[in-house]
């Protein structure tokens, strides 16, 4: 009777050991479930001379194990899909599960898309123009005149397609800001490339040389006309006012309007000796530097030389009528 109790107890003892077993086996942490995945194709081995140029896509895979590997590789996703052993004319690649990149411990049960199309094209190399978009604006009063780079191009590699229809920038500096700008200006500018799957060979910055001047205005002021230095009683000015078309930085145009504009015009000594209608050309010196005239009205300023008030020696009037102003060119 002993020994029977004894033999139950044990057989108790191991089926009771079992459960314990398969309970421990059916934790999250060794239970397997299947989980699905998005994978990157981070690697296409293209031929010597080629390039890819087709996007891809990313590929979705169902992946079953335990469940701890599970969370672990979901927590931690390392893996590149990789394309191997692509030939020139291929337009298509046909996905295995040893392409997915998946560790051991993991089975892969199904993926999509299945094919990847693929596009490639020769890699070249060229020298291609370096573009230069600045940011910010310029002092108010100021324009930009030039952009200039030294070196002018860098050399780049990249698809033979994109760089020779170059219909966009391929290369453009950047660091280059215009912001409250108020004199030329040398920058030193980081390259970057503008166009997909081209890449620079030269990675060196570049001088851009930024010109700028004072932006110009026109404008139209009014001018007092005075004769410089002394002068006698029979020279008369006949126009003692002209209106002036003058071009210039805007700034120095805006501060004209609130300043007394003059100018000054002189005979010489034969001229002042001999009645007659003159018209000597005017200078302005009241003028700001930069500020040029581009036209007076009237287009001449006329001075008049009377004959002196002495009778000559034939008895001729000093009111003899002075010889008309030939009109000039």
């Amino acid at each position: 009777m002993r020994a029977k109790i004894s033999i139950t107890r044990l057989v108790l003892s191991g089926m009771l050991g079992a459960l314990l077993v398969w309970g421990a086996n059916q934790t999250p942490e060794r239970s397997t479930s299947s989980e699905p995945v998005v994978l990157r194709i981070g690697h296409v081995d293209t031929p010597d001379g080629y390039i890819l140029i087709s996007e891809l896509p990313e590929v979705t895979a169902t992946l079953r194990g335990r469940h701890r590997d599970l969370q672990r590789f979901l927590a931690d996703n390392r893996a590149v899909v990789r394309l191997t052993d692509v030939r020139p004319d291929q337009v298509s690649y046909r996905l295995r599960a040893d392409d997915l990149g998946i560790p051991d411990g993991l089975t892969v049960v199904s993926f999509h898309p299945e094919v990847i199309d693929l596009e490639l094209d020769r890699r070249v190399q060229r020298d291609v123009p370096i573009h230069v978009f600045p940011r910010g604006a310029l002092e108010p009063g100021y324009e930009l005149v030039s952009i200039e780079t030294t070196p002018g191009t860098v050399r780049v590699s990249g698809p033979e397609r994109s760089l020779t229809a170059l219909d966009r920038p391929a290369v453009v500096a950047r660091n280059v800001d215009l912001t409250g700008l108020r004199a030329s200006r040398t920058f030193v500018a980081t390259l970057v490339s503008d166009l997909p799957r081209v890449t620079l060979l030269d990675q060196d910055p570049v001088n851009v040389r930024i010109e700028i001047q004072a932006s110009e205005a026109e404008a139209s002021v009014g001018a007092d006309i005075d004769m410089e230095g002394a002068h006698a009683s029979h020279i008369e000015l006949v126009d003692r006012r002209v209106t002036l078309i003058v071009r210039g930085p805007e700034i120095a145009i805006e501060r004209l309007r609130d300043e007394r504009v003059y100018g000054l015009v002189r005979l010489t000594d034969e001229e002042a000796s001999q009645p007659g209608l003159y018209a000597p050309e005017p200078h302005f010196p009241s003028l700001p530097r930069f500020v040029r005239v581009m036209e007076t009205r009237p287009s001449q300023i006329r001075v008049r030389v009377r004959p002196r008030s002495d009778h000559d020696a034939d008895g001729a009037s000093n009111d003899a009528p002075p010889p008309s102003l030939e009109p000039t060119p």
